[in-house]
């Protein structure tokens, strides 16, 4: 019996991929209108690299990090802005531009009047998922907040399903993952999870996760209520990928 239901937060909820290259280049043209570079796609481009090199656990390759900051402003040359003041300027622009599917709350109180636990699980920063949180009023439709930066562990390590396992009192064959990855999110199934593949903000290259990918049980083209009135039953039933 499936008793819990678990999503992850960008590329699943949040269309991150947009964000980050959005916000992005909106510092850069700040930069340049602050005078401090020149051309604003050396910027992009080097600022790009650098995160996109970035493997360091517990960072937020959409949230940004100061180190992105520093390394992309040593390779352009920056001069009279402070890399914190271009990440908190970038941060601000991420929290302005995050945005929720309508959709989505509804479909979690549904799962909840069926009497499911809901829950989110993120390779992320804490204060990036809580400013998320209260940007799109989502918390009191969840039952659990698990944050890789807050409990020491990440995705695809089983032990961060298993902690959020058990702040959701279900066992790994009582629930699911749904998330957009088939290593970080895949690896619910190493923990008895059903993983369920979500294909809306899914992007080819987006992912800094290493390890074995999962084929997904179920597939899913959004996290809405008609979705997931449509894959519950075949969870509850144990059936295959579809």
């Amino acid at each position: 019996m499936l008793k819990a239901c678990l999503f992850d937060l960008g590329n699943t909820l949040s269309d991150d991929t947009r964000l980050l290259a959005a916000s992005r280049a909106d510092v850069a043209g700040w930069l340049s209108g602050r005078g401090a570079i020149g051309e604003t796609e050396e910027f992009v481009s080097a600022y790009t690299k650098v995160h996109e090199s970035c493997r360091a656990p517990f960072i937020s390759h959409t949230f940004g990090e100061l180190i992105f900051f520093e390394e992309a402003f040593q390779r352009c040359g920056v001069r009279g802005v402070e890399p914190s003041e271009a990440l908190a300027w970038y941060r601000g622009r991420i929290e302005e531009r995050t945005e929720l599917d309508p959709e989505v709350p509804a479909a979690f109180a549904w799962l909840r009047e069926r009497g499911l636990r809901v829950g989110l699980l993120s390779n992320e920063r804490t204060e990036r998922v809580d400013r998320f949180l209260e940007r799109t009023r989502l918390r009191p439709c969840l039952d659990v907040v698990v944050v890789s930066e807050a409990v020491g562990v990440q995705k695809p390590d089983g032990r961060i399903f298993s902690i959020a396992l058990g702040r959701l009192g279900a066992a790994g064959s009582e629930a699911a993952m749904f998330g957009d990855s088939e290593v970080a999110d895949g690896a619910c199934r190493t923990v008895g999870m059903r993983f369920v593949l979500v294909k809306r903000f899914r992007r080819a290259g987006w992912g800094w996760d290493e390890g074995e990918r999962f084929e997904p049980d179920l597939e899913v083209e959004r996290v809405d209520r008609r979705e997931l009135e449509r894959v519950l039953p075949l969870l509850e039933r144990g059936a295959g990928r579809g």
